[in-house]
């Protein structure tokens, strides 16, 4: 299209204003020579470039579908329930594991508050919990309570991380929970024996 120079961002500012005065000073020596407008040309070219985005845009989709179907797979078969909470603590993703755990479908639980799943006498943790979170960023397995949707008390491990856009602003939380029942139950099984030996 009769570009004379190609000036890569981020340039010196003298150093662009010296490429300026080169391309002035040899149009006015004449070194130039005078780029033929043709508006088929120019078509022509801009139907190419957008033809050539198009395809990229359509590669991209195309990567990032299957980058979200290896993740839905894996949050699909993982054994844990992984949850995902946005910042006002609605609940934006629930996983085959938290609905075996919880007993609530996707359908129920995803958009409602995620203190639907705390007991009551537990509620003040929750602050606490969120509070550490903020300071330290990441909380590795806490043991406690959740509740089920009949309302049963379930001991879980839970796994907290800040989730952050890529300017680094907090947008929700990723929870990671582990039904620890049968640990639980053998453990009160040892110390029964424990307790039953002379």
């Amino acid at each position: 299209l009769g570009a004379s120079r190609f000036i890569l961002k981020p340039t010196d500012p003298e150093e662009f204003i010296g490429i300026i005065k080169e391309v002035l000073v040899e149009r006015e020596l004449g070194l130039l020579p005078a780029g033929e407008i043709s508006i088929d040309k120019e078509t022509e070219y801009l139907k190419e470039h957008q033809a050539r985005l198009i395809r990229k845009l359509g590669d991209k989709i195309i990567e990032l579908e299957q980058s979200e179907e290896r993740y839905r797979s894996l949050i699909a078969c993982a054994g844990d329930a992984i949850i995902t909470i946005d910042a006002q603590g609605n609940i934006l993703s629930w996983n085959d594991a938290a609905e075996k755990i919880f007993g609530y479908d996707s359908g129920e639980i995803i958009g409602k508050h995620f203190s639907l799943l705390v007991p009551d006498e537990l509620r003040h943790e929750q602050d606490l919990l969120l509070q550490r979170l903020k300071e330290k960023k990441l909380i590795g397995c806490l043991e406690t309570f959740r509740k089920t949707k009949e309302g049963a008390l379930v001991p879980v491990g839970i796994s907290l991380s800040l989730m952050r856009d890529k300017r680094g602003r907090e947008f929700g939380i990723s929870a990671i929970i582990r039904d620890m029942s049968e640990r639980k139950k053998a453990e009160q099984f040892v110390r029964d024996i424990f307790q039953s030996m002379g």
